[in-house]
C-alpha cells in the first residue's frame, strides 16, 4: 500500500514537473516577445500615418530649415577662405595681418553660432542642429587658440598647431551633420 501511494505521488510529481516546465517555457517565450517589442526603435513606435497636407507642410518647413543651414555653411566657406589667407600671410611673415584675419574668422564663427542658436528648428532637425553647432564650436575654439598663439611675441607655433588640431576635431560632427541632412532629405523626399 505504501509503494502504491509512493508510485502515485511519483507520477504526480513527474506530471507536475512537466506542467511547470511547460509553463516556464511559455512564460519565457512571452517575455522574449515583450522584449522584442521593447527593443523596437523609437522612430518606428512614433511613426504614424500623416495626411498629405501635413506632409507638404513638414516638407516646406524642412526645406526652409535646410536652406538656412546652407546659408550658414556659405559663411563657413567664407571663413575657410580667410583662414587660407591668414596662412599665406604667416608664410610671408605678416603676423599682424594674419592676426587681424584670424579675428575676422572668429567673428564669422561667433555670428554663425549666434544665428544657429536663434534659429527655429523643426523637431526632425534637432540632430542636424546639434552636430552643426558642435562642429562650428570646434572651429571657433581652434581659431581662438590660433589667435592666442599669434598674440605672443614671438609667435607660439605650438599653440597655433594645437588650434589646428582643435579645428580638425570638427570633421566628425560635420560628417554626421551631412549624414543627418541626407536622412532628412530622404525621409521627406526632398532630393
Amino acid at each position: 500500500m505504501n509503494i502504491n501511494n509512493l508510485l502515485k505521488n511519483k507520477w504526480r510529481w513527474i506530471i507536475g514537473g512537466i506542467i511547470l516546465f511547460l509553463i516556464l517555457i511559455l512564460f519565457k517565450i512571452g517575455n522574449k516577445k515583450e522584449i522584442e517589442l521593447i527593443q523596437v526603435p523609437q522612430s518606428q513606435i512614433m511613426h504614424r500615418e500623416i495626411s498629405e497636407e501635413e506632409l507638404i507642410l513638414k516638407q516646406k518647413e524642412i526645406k526652409e530649415y535646410l536652406f538656412e543651414i546652407e546659408k550658414l555653411k556659405a559663411s563657413l566657406d567664407d571663413a575657410e577662405i580667410l583662414i587660407g589667407k591668414a596662412v599665406q600671410q604667416l608664410q610671408k611673415k605678416e603676423v599682424g595681418l594674419a592676426f587681424v584675419t584670424c579675428i575676422d574668422v572668429r567673428l564669422i564663427y561667433e555670428s554663425i553660432i549666434e544665428k544657429l542658436q536663434g534659429m527655429k528648428i523643426p523637431t526632425e532637425g534637432s540632430i542636424v542642429q546639434s552636430y552643426f553647432l558642435e562642429s562650428v564650436q570646434f572651429l571657433l575654439d581652434g581659431v581662438k587658440m590660433g589667435c592666442s598663439g599669434l598674440e605672443k611675441v614671438p609667435i607660439d607655433e605650438d599653440i597655433i598647431w594645437q588650434g589646428v588640431e582643435l579645428r580638425d576635431k570638427a570633421i566628425f560632427p560635420m560628417s554626421k551633420e551631412i549624414e543627418e541632412i541626407n536622412k532628412l532629405k530622404e525621409r521627406f523626399d526632398l532630393k
